[in-house]
């Protein structure tokens, strides 16, 4: 008789905002200003039209229909309600959810909008996190588990041009996915992949006020002076590059359940590893570790929810090395903000928040989602190691994994000169071992310049942290989550 399928639930409470997309976006005619400016809201259509007389349908469908001489020429909601103000606090009735932000406003008093990608919702409207997005994390732990086990033949097997191709999809290089899982069918319809034999629910649904517009940022590395952002007079953000893209995602703060069961048949195919609740744990802290230790530690990440200007850091150098305590507000004025005591030696929590440590088990870091990047999706960590026994700080990196990592990326986001202005730019970038592309126009050096020629100087690759920013000043870790693996 077989071994019994092994039942656990997995726990994850957001230190930063999770986005799951759905290809879609909410625009301009979307959402409208609330709380005198303070606030956004996104609107409730059905709840909204149902208020309204024929006329009312009949100018809020002609509003719909209007899409200016160009997209930016639209009118917003809001446009809409200021012409209507009498629709305005039918409006304030219909709200889907708001989210405290301010818009930025033109010289002309209108607003200024931007889309916001959406997040996965189900058929009531509530958002949660699909259960694939959570077996991807697993999946990926397990392989770098797998990995470092065997380094060498997993290296052997490693090739750049395979990798272009599949880091392009967020998948491992394909050669080294089906040496660690793909084995040979028993039916001919039977996949041969051993991860069927993970399954990992959809969470719990969720409550769309858990709901946040997340912008985009890019966190700049401890060694990037950000010298081509400073102008004259040496000013500019030399800490990041604030990006006009929206995400709608789940707020830091909140706590998603969802239910894994796993076949203990996949043993079997683990070389002697047994995926059980103490291999998971450790799957997963090993992960965090290699992160940490690849990629996070090269970086001044700020305490959650504060500033990302340089030198803002908690001392932490993030991931699994960060020696604040780890407990997150669920509720309260301090929703969504880590407790300030430092942790207790050798513990993730605070005295006062060591039974959040007992109860959550062995939890660790984990990130989920979109905009998290492409440290914590692929394998070249778990390949390339940094040089622990190196004698210096500078030296404690591995240059194969960043000469790796900066040509995939290269080849994806390539530098455009117009050489005949920046030549000495170009032999820079030619110098580092890139070919630059000659742009298709004349002119200044454009903004698709990603600058990944110079990762090996800066001594990671990619060199910048994906980050959120909610509301004027608070900044987040995308798709950072603390999950925890408990028996049901």
């Amino acid at each position: 008789m077989g071994q019994q399928v092994r039942h656990y639930r997995l726990t994850l409470t957001t230190m930063g905002p999770v986005h799951v997309g759905t290809g879609s976006t909410l625009g301009k005619k979307d959402y409208f200003v609330v709380d005198g400016g303070k606030g956004v809201a996104v609107l409730d259509v059905r709840k909204f039209v149902s208020q309204l007389n024929q006329g009312q349908v009949d100018a809020y469908c002609e509003f719909l229909q209007d899409t200016g001489a160009r997209n930016d020429q639209a009118e917003g909601f809001e446009d809409f309600l200021n012409e209507h103000r009498e629709l305005r606090r039918v409006a304030e009735q219909s709200l889907l959810y708001r989210v405290n932000m301010r818009l930025a406003q033109k010289r002309d008093g209108s607003y200024r909008y931007f889309d916001v990608f959406e997040c996965v919702k189900d058929p009531d409207g509530r958002p949660y996190i699909p259960g694939s997005s959570v077996k991807g994390v697993l999946r990926t732990a397990l392989l770098q588990h797998l990995i470092a086990s065997n380094r060498v033949e997993y290296a052997r097997r490693y090739r750049r041009e395979t990798c272009l191709k599949h880091e392009r999809e967020g998948e491992a290089d394909g050669d080294i996915d089906a040496h660690a899982f793909w084995v040979e069918r028993i039916e001919q319809e039977d996949p041969n992949d051993i991860m069927r034999y993970v399954s990992v629910s959809d969470s719990d649904p969720l409550d769309v006020k858990d709901l946040a517009f997340v912008q985009k940022y890019d966190l700049f590395s401890k060694r990037d002076t950000a010298s081509h952002k400073r102008n004259q007079n040496g000013r500019g953000d030399t800490a990041g590059n604030r990006l006009n893209l929206y995400r709608e995602s789940i707020k830091p703060g909140v706590k998603v359940t969802l239910s894994l069961d796993i076949d203990p048949r996949i043993d079997q195919y683990l070389d002697g590893f047994k995926l059980d609740r103490a291999g998971l744990e450790r799957v997963l802290q090993e992960a965090a570790k290699i992160y940490d230790e690849t990629f996070a530690s090269h970086f001044d990440i700020p305490e959650q929810g504060a500033s990302a200007k340089k030198g803002s850091s908690s001392g932490g150098k993030g991931g699994g090395n960060d020696t604040r305590c780890q407990f997150v507000y669920e509720n309260g004025p301090f929703k969504g903000m880590r407790c300030r005591n430092t942790a207790v030696a050798g513990t993730s929590f605070c005295a006062q928040h060591q039974g959040s440590a007992s109860a959550s088990h062995e939890s660790t870091v984990c990130y989920v989602g979109g905009g998290v990047g492409f440290a914590s999706k692929t394998v070249e960590g778990a390949l390339f190691p940094d040089d622990r026994g190196a004698s210096s700080e500078a030296a404690r990196v591995s240059i194969k994994r960043v000469d790796e990592v900066s040509h995939i990326l290269f080849e994806q986001f390539p530098t455009k000169l117009d050489e005949s202005r920046y030549g000495g730019l170009a032999r820079e970038v030619q110098d580092a071992g890139f070919s630059p592309m000659q742009k298709q126009y004349p002119g200044r050096q454009g903004k698709e310049d990603h600058r990944h020629w110079k990762d090996c100087e800066l001594h990671v690759s990619p060199h910048t942290l994906k980050m959120g920013k909610i509301g004027s000043s608070s900044y987040y870790e995308m798709g950072k989550c603390r999950i925890s693996v408990e028996e049901r």
